[in-house]
């Protein structure tokens, strides 16, 4: 219970700083107070060791640490590596470094001559993955820019090479895949594989993670101990799993498992008894004195949650027989993961989860063959079972049976817990009034969280955040209507920006899309959005018809799309009424349809103008912005996208007539709420 306490102080010291965290750190150390009040007020020198451990922490996490070494030059170990960046750490700060080179690698130490800058990265589409402050999370707000670079040290092990010969053994793009998920825990966002496992919320079942390393060491110990006794089995089996940890040695949930196995081996050859809690505290200290920003991790969080629950709950669940107690472990595991797939898939699905449960024990196999498979010249005789597992897992679309919410607060989130806490407390010492209690709490957290109230008592208009292109969503109660997907041919927007955002906002059907017209940008999410989301009637300027939409009136204003053969002449100008406000979304439509709207409605009025062609100066002519004379002008278009858009012609057209600008490269996903 003391490293407990330690572990619980570490944490909340280090993250009281950090104002995303601040309440739940707050939490942490009210409880940290209230069991050194209850069990340990006599005992002086632990509590001062946990006040010196919290404010060690506190004044760690305020300071921001800066390397001492030259402008010009830096030396470091590569302490991580992905795709095209490596981050390099001297003792003092880690820094951030671009490079595919594949001759440097983890723990190999290189001397950098350039200079220092902040890291730089795009503003993420909606839902996407923020790089940037997954950088921030680690420790990193500086990157180094080379002029070049020399390798003081080279590890003796090169991993990279390693991945290399393995990936060889692979016969086709689809075995490559499968083995980076399945035995690197790769999480590669441009993948197919990837994201329809993914979507599917079985990410977890698949990527290799430190419950897999745990399977299968427990797998070589079982059957070595047929012959040999428990010492030398346990040890032998983490000889044989330690390759398998090596190539994945950089990911922290690998990590713990590994030092906890290690710790279990060193105290059985020892003989020495120890608390199973502190067992399992003792990994996370030392990640945590390795690199206090662990603590930030997701899979830390994640594992320390689900283990200190094992801990905990193995009071409550003695009292019941084996398959009860399997039965009411796994719905526990379910509710504690709630919160992460709220946060990672904004949606939680029983069968999935089922599914997965069901699952694990072939998907613990696979990645046994995977591995085992290192010992032949090829994967030729797996390949067929890989192709038949992704297969199976990638008909498992329940989709219709998700229920949708969004990431929870740092409120929410000890609201949470605290609730299955104390359920969890009453229910071991039978008070079953209290019990009772917060169960009925439980599910109305859960109905917060999931029931769309929003949708019934607001209209939301949003123009969503998908780089260079057009997406506007219309929710007129629970009434979903789409103005173009968006659209790019080296990422899928619909998977990894629209139906996050659409399963964030409680939405489970498009009842309408309407596509303006067929340039990339604004229809190319279609086909991908129709078969991962459920979707409607769609609509196209070949199409429209007033009476097609009952429920919400849209108005085409070009009339003149026959007489182009221009996809941008063709486009739909669309026009509509909610909450008493009138919206205006043009399209790529030029400048020649706007100066012919003048004329066709000469009492033409909007408060918000979806601005034409990203703001192009083929758009948006000054005599349009005077008879339109919105409120406001909200441009979609990409960061530092290759056309220049929007153009400054267009920005002082707009400023001059009093216009304020928005735009999604700037701000991201762009929302207007209104009471119905």
């Amino acid at each position: 219970m003391k490293l407990f306490i330690l572990l619980l102080s570490v944490i909340s010291g280090f993250t009281f700083s950090n104002k995303e965290s601040w309440i739940i750190s707050l939490a942490l150390l009210i409880f940290i107070i209230f069991i050194l009040v209850k069990k340990y007020r006599k005992n002086i020198c632990f509590i001062c060791a946990i006040i010196i451990s919290f404010c060690l922490f506190l004044l760690l996490g305020i300071i921001t640490f800066r390397t001492f070494q030259n402008n010009g030059e830096f030396i470091g170990i590569v302490i991580s590596k992905n795709n095209g960046y490596m981050v390099l750490y001297d003792g003092f700060e880690k820094i951030y470094f671009r490079s595919k080179d594949i001759n440097i690698d983890f723990l190999d130490i290189v001397k950098i001559n350039g200079y220092y800058k902040n890291v730089f990265a795009y503003k993420p589409l909606e839902s996407a993955f923020d790089f940037k402050k997954y950088l921030n999370n680690i420790g990193i707000g500086r990157e180094i820019s080379y002029t070049n670079y020399t390798t003081l040290f080279n590890f003796p092990i090169n991993i990279e090479q390693i991945k290399l010969w393995i990936l060889d053994k692979c016969n086709n793009d689809f075995c490559q895949e499968i083995v980076k998920v399945f035995l690197f825990g790769e999480k590669n966002y441009s993948s197919e594989i990837f994201l329809s496992i993914k979507n599917l919320g079985l990410i977890n079942l698949i990527s290799l993670s430190g419950m897999y390393i745990s399977g299968i060491h427990y797998i070589f110990y079982k059957f070595i101990n047929r012959w040999k006794d428990n010492k030398v089995s346990y040890c032998v089996a983490l000889i044989l799993v330690m390759p398998l940890v090596f190539i994945n040695i950089d990911r922290m949930s690998i990590l713990r498992v590994f030092i906890y196995l290690v710790i279990r081996c060193v105290l059985l050859f020892k003989g020495v008894r120890s608390s199973n809690l502190s067992i399992k505290c003792i990994p996370y200290l030392i990640i945590i004195f390795i690199d206090r920003y662990s603590i930030y991790n997701v899979a830390f969080v994640l594992s320390l949650i689900i283990s200190m629950y094992m801990h905990f709950s193995s009071f409550y669940l003695y009292k019941f027989n084996k398959y009860k107690r399997k039965i009411i472990n796994y719905t526990l595991f379910f509710f504690l993961l709630i919160p992460f797939n709220a946060l990672f898939n904004y949606s939680i699905n029983i069968l999935n989860y089922i599914v997965g449960i069901a699952l694990i024990p072939i998907s613990k196999y696979i990645v046994l063959l995977m591995y085992m498979g290192l010992l032949l010249p090829k994967y030729y005789i797996l390949n067929n079972v890989f192709q038949l597992y992704y297969t199976f897992l990638h008909k498992l679309d329940f989709k219709y049976l998700n229920i949708n919410m969004d990431a929870f607060s740092q409120y929410f989130l000890v609201i949470y817990y605290l609730i299955i806490f104390l359920f969890l407390y009453f229910s071991e010492i039978n008070f079953t009034s209290k019990k009772r209690l917060f169960s009925i709490s439980y599910i109305a957290i859960l109905l917060i969280k999931t029931l769309p109230v929003n949708n019934l008592i607001f209209n939301k208009v949003s123009f969503i955040n998908v780089g260079q292109g057009d997406a506007t969503l219309i929710q007129y109660g629970l009434y979903n209507v789409l103005i173009d997907t968006g659209g790019s041919l080296n990422n899928d927007i619909a998977v990894n920006s629209l139906i996050p955002y659409f399963r964030r906002n409680k939405i489970y059907k498009i009842d309408k899309v309407y596509i303006t017209h067929y340039d990339l940008d604004h229809y190319y999410a279609l086909d991908s959005l129709k078969q991962n989301f459920i979707v409607g009637e769609v609509i196209d300027y070949n199409t429209f018809n007033i009476k097609n939409d009952n429920k919400l009136l849209i108005y085409n204003l070009n009339h003149y799309y026959n007489n182009n053969v221009e996809e941008n002449y063709k486009s739909l100008i669309l026009y509509f009424k909610i909450s008493e406000k009138y919206f205006l979304i043009m399209g790529d439509a030029p400048k020649e349809i706007e100066l012919k709207i003048i004329k066709d409605y000469p009492n033409l009025k909007t408060d918000y103008l979806k601005v034409g062609h990203h703001g192009s100066n083929t758009s948006t002519a000054e005599q349009f912005v005077k008879f339109l004379q919105p409120k406001e002008a909200i441009i979609s278009c990409g960061e530092n996208n290759i056309y220049k858009h929007p153009s400054s012609e267009t920005l002082e057209i707009l400023s001059k007539n009093n216009v304020e600008i928005r735009r999604t490269d700037e701000e991201g996903t762009i929302s207007y709420k209104f009471l119905r």
